[in-house]
């Protein structure tokens, strides 16, 4: 299965919700080995955000990016640049290996309507 980095907040939001109901111990397993694996890809795709910023960000005279109100600076040139590397970022794939779970093997579970439809790629009718 493929997922693109940037849809990975979300899924990782979602599967945090899901994650704190009770479940079969099977289904928790699988789903906790999952989420560990989309936690360190995303752990990677926030170094190579980091990254980014530190490449295109203004700096002041000690090489400190430069913030206001906790939002990072860029001059007009370097903005350009930056979004069209990041949504490039943004839409690399990678491949997961997950058998998905089937709905009925979550058992009697709330699950709100949005995190069932970002989850959709592991949980199947």
């Amino acid at each position: 299965m493929n997922i693109k980095l940037g849809n990975l907040p979300n899924i990782l939001e979602s599967m945090s919700n899901l994650l704190q109901k009770e479940m079969p111990i099977k289904i928790s397993y699988k789903l906790s080995k999952l989420n560990k694996k989309l936690v360190e890809e995303y752990q990677q795709f926030e170094e190579s955000r980091k990254l980014l910023i530190n490449k295109y960000a203004l700096k002041d005279s000690e090489d400190n990016i430069v913030t206001q109100d906790n939002i990072v600076q860029f001059n007009q040139d370097n903005l350009v640049l930056f979004n069209d590397e990041f949504e490039e970022l943004l839409n690399i794939e990678f491949e997961i290996d997950f058998e998905c779970i089937k709905i009925d093997d979550l058992g009697d579970i709330n699950i709100s309507p949005i995190d069932l439809m970002i989850l959709e790629d592991f949980i199947v009718e």
